[in-house]
């Protein structure tokens, strides 16, 4: 079922910026980082911080002004949606449509559970930086002469609570609800499970991590 994707669409974003842009790369903050709404990590117009850094703001506590600046320092936005749109169909993904950066609801917008899941797989396997930064619980960007300090946590429960947890990413908007892709890795099998629209992402992917290990295991 097609579902509104909230900051699903982040992954995109991610993996567009590290197609077109190194990580090392400085990107200026632009003025309109203000006008975003929460989820902000507090960007101050006019600093510079690395694409890597600015990954971290958007993965970790999903902030939608790192998305701005992101797309700022990567083109303009019409430019990085329609490179999200280049992304979505090498993939295959005949499901999903981004019209968001962020993932702010918008119409005509959407993915579902199987062309998110492809999404993520192929963004941790082929950046292994985004693998990295997905399973982190906490950051700090350190401050430097053109940037302040930001100290980042984690949405995802799961990598507090959850044996072998490794990412990947939440979402939440009020048309999508409760949104959450999280990956595992046990005994050398990894699984994936995708919620969308859940009153309780956490609980539902734990349920669906461990009916998935316990099949593994009951396969011998």
């Amino acid at each position: 079922a097609r579902r509104a994707p909230a900051s699903f669409a982040k992954i995109a974003l991610a993996v567009t910026a590290l197609e077109y842009a190194n990580s090392d790369e400085r990107i200026k903050v632009p003025e309109d980082v203000l006008a975003q709404p929460s989820p902000r990590v507090g960007l101050v117009p006019g600093e510079s911080l690395s694409l890597r850094d600015l990954l971290y703001a958007l993965l970790l506590p999903s902030g939608n002004d790192a998305a701005v600046a992101i797309v700022a320092g990567t083109g303009d936005h019409a430019y990085v949606v329609d490179k999200m749109k280049i992304l979505v169909e090498r993939l295959g993904l005949k499901d999903t449509r981004f019209v968001s950066p962020a993932g702010f609801d918008a119409e005509d917008q959407y993915t579902t559970a199987y062309d998110a899941a492809v999404l993520a797989t192929d963004a941790m396997d082929r950046f292994p930086l985004l693998a990295e930064i997905v399973s982190t619980r906490t950051y700090v960007i350190p401050e430097r002469s053109h940037n302040r300090s930001y100290s980042l946590k984690n949405l995802n429960e799961l990598l507090w609570s959850y044996d072998g947890a490794t990412g990947m990413k939440t979402g939440t908007t009020g048309e999508a609800g409760q949104n959450l892709i999280a990956s595992a890795t046990r005994n050398g099998h990894s699984l994936m499970v995708v919620v969308m629209g859940s009153t309780d992402r956490t609980e539902d992917a734990r349920t669906l991590l461990d009916f998935g290990f316990r099949a593994i295991q009951a396969q011998g």
